[in-house]
């Protein structure tokens, strides 16, 4: 039978690398894994991102239920202390940026 995930996330907290979406088979029983990274955007309490799984059109009579094992479950992402990255506006209107170790 043919499925459908999609990964629905906040670009805001996570960047996602690997498939966000996809139609893959499943099979009674199977278990089925997609590779993911999830790169935080930002520092602090971040909400991990949900999966919808649906089924592909036509599945009539299918009854799926999904289980939100991560569902409202939250990551701690600290800064990281070793550097800092400094934003000057200068009069002229060109931007630099300056890091320090």
């Amino acid at each position: 039978m043919e499925f459908f995930y999609e990964v629905q996330n906040n670009p805001d907290m996570w960047l996602v690398s690997g498939r966000k979406r996809a139609h893959f088979t499943g099979v009674d029983g199977g278990v089925e894994r997609f590779p993911l990274v999830l790169v935080p955007a930002k520092s602090g309490y971040l909400v991990l991102p949900n999966v919808e799984i649906k089924p592909v059109d036509g599945a009539e009579g299918v009854s799926l239920e999904t289980e939100y094992k991560a569902n409202a479950n939250v990551v701690l992402v600290l800064p990281d202390v070793r550097s800092t990255t400094v934003r000057i506006d200068s009069a002229f209107g060109a931007d630099q940026v300056a890091g320090m170790a």
